[in-house]
């Protein structure tokens, strides 16, 4: 009730309304039977849900892919409960869900969490307690307003991490954790407020970068093994090359 569906505004509400119905046949619910038959993956995207993210939705201990973006959210809180409660998350997308405030501390406590996609809304704060994700593959964070630095701490626990996404933020100081971050395969940190030069060690490190963009305010192009360039490149590269480049003339991506 509390996101819209009672009112018939869901673009897609099979079996919700209905209370003969079983959740696990209700449209974006999906139950597991090593989960004992409960519900472990609710995906509600791109539906017309309103309101906020319901409370109710931590009783869902046993959920692992959680993803409500693309609907017409009020803006609020990312909730808390997120990290209390679902401890056996692995996927949460809340893409454009008008977000505001900080990434709860108790996020660090989602030590299952290999997808954290946040882009497209209004958090501010920093990255801190990210750090502690051990299993993250995906940090998407593009478009918000975080600040502070990339903590060093990347480095060393973030090894799993092969997408780092987050331009169009106020991110500041340096760039040293990311040549310990060797699983890196994309990198976007461009129209933030990073200074200082790239690592030397970047290109040697990162032997799997595919991409990287960085904050048209960092100097230097001190790096040994990589293939600088002066613009985008195409969509497909040369094996063994990666596409690096300063840049404060190009257009937003869609």
């Amino acid at each position: 009730h509390s996101t819209g569906g009672y009112l018939g505004w869901w673009f897609y509400d099979d079996g919700f309304m209905d209370a003969d119905a079983h959740e696990c046949v209700w449209h974006g619910m999906e139950c597991k039977d090593d989960a004992g038959g409960r519900v472990t993956s609710l995906r509600l995207e791109s539906n017309n849900l309103t309101g906020s993210i319901p409370r109710e939705l931590r009783a869902l201990s046993n959920l692992t892919y959680f993803d409500m973006s693309l609907n017409a959210l009020d803006p609020s809180a990312l909730p808390y409960w997120i990290g209390t409660h679902l401890p056996r998350l692995e996927k949460l997308v809340l893409t454009r869900s008008r977000l505001l405030g900080q990434i709860p501390p108790s996020f660090a406590d989602l030590a299952q969490l290999r997808v954290l996609d946040l882009k497209y809304n209004d958090l501010t704060g920093s990255l801190d307690h990210l750090d502690q994700l051990s299993n993250l593959e995906v940090l998407s964070l593009f478009s918000n307003r975080i600040g502070g630095s990339i903590p060093p701490a990347f480095g060393t626990t973030l090894t799993k991490l092969h997408m780092f996404s987050a331009g169009h933020n106020q991110l500041t100081g340096n760039l040293d954790a990311l040549p310990h971050m060797a699983a890196l395969r994309y990198v976007n940190l461009w129209t933030n407020r990073l200074t200082g030069s790239l690592p030397e060690t970047l290109g040697a490190n990162l032997n799997r970068l595919e991409f990287f963009s960085r904050d048209a305010k960092s100097t230097g192009r001190n790096s040994s093994r990589v293939n600088w360039k002066s613009e985008p490149p195409q969509c497909a590269r040369p094996r063994g090359q990666s596409h690096i480049w300063d840049h404060s003339t190009i257009p937003r991506p869609a």
